[in-house]
């Protein structure tokens, strides 16, 4: 296994830079770090769970209303 270092200026686009890595088959795990902590991300392997998707929206609440409201939007 290869290692590879990216430093990026802008943390906003560190959510980007981590969506697109995790799109190829051959990233096995995407690590950050800042000052005060390191976040590993690694992919699971085998099939995916229900269970997986746990908390997915968590830091993100939304009600079933505010998403039928999106999501039928017909104009």
């Amino acid at each position: 296994m290869e290692t590879i270092e990216i430093k990026i200026s802008d943390r906003k686009n560190l959510g980007f830079l981590i969506e697109l890595l995790s799109k190829f088959n051959f990233v096995e795990e995407i690590k950050t770090k800042d000052s005060s902590a390191e976040t590993v991300i690694r992919k699971k392997k085998g099939k995916a769970s229900i269970s997986d998707f746990a908390g997915l929206w968590e830091d993100n609440p939304r009600s079933l209303d505010e998403i039928r409201e999106k999501a039928w939007k017909r104009t």
